[in-house]
């Protein structure tokens, strides 16, 4: 992850912006936390019971409005990725009570994946 940081603040400044690399590697050090628990990690490519059951509660409340204020479809919680970085930040939520300020997910997915029975991996394995 640090050398993506390097290389990402290296790219802004070579496009002219700032030179950032000290402060983002700050905020690497003191902000950024890995969960590696085999509980939440589980398989790769696969919900872990903690990832599911997050996207599961992600599922039943999730609301999002489009600009002029109308409902739109909500992201999809993947196995992959995005519940288990979720599940993760719902259990440090639920540990600390209210937090002080509001919590970000950045899920950098499609809005909406289609869900169905298909395998996908069996599939590609095929």
């Amino acid at each position: 992850v640090g050398h993506t940081v390097r290389e990402g603040a290296a790219a802004l400044a070579q496009l002219g912006g700032p030179d950032v690399t000290a402060e983002a590697l700050a905020v690497l050090e003191s902000e950024v936390r890995f969960v590696t628990r085999p509980d939440l990690v589980g398989l790769y490519g696969a919900h872990s019971a903690v990832s599911k059951a997050a996207a599961a509660e992600f599922d039943a409340g999730a609301r999002v409005a489009d600009g002029a204020g109308e409902a739109a479809p909500t992201p999809w919680m993947c196995g992959h990725f995005c519940a288990k970085a979720l599940a993760a930040l719902l259990e440090e939520l639920d540990a600390a009570g209210a937090p002080a300020a509001p919590s970000l997910l950045w899920q950098t997915k499609s809005l909406v994946q289609p869900r169905g029975e298909r395998d996908e991996w069996a599939a590609l394995a095929a």
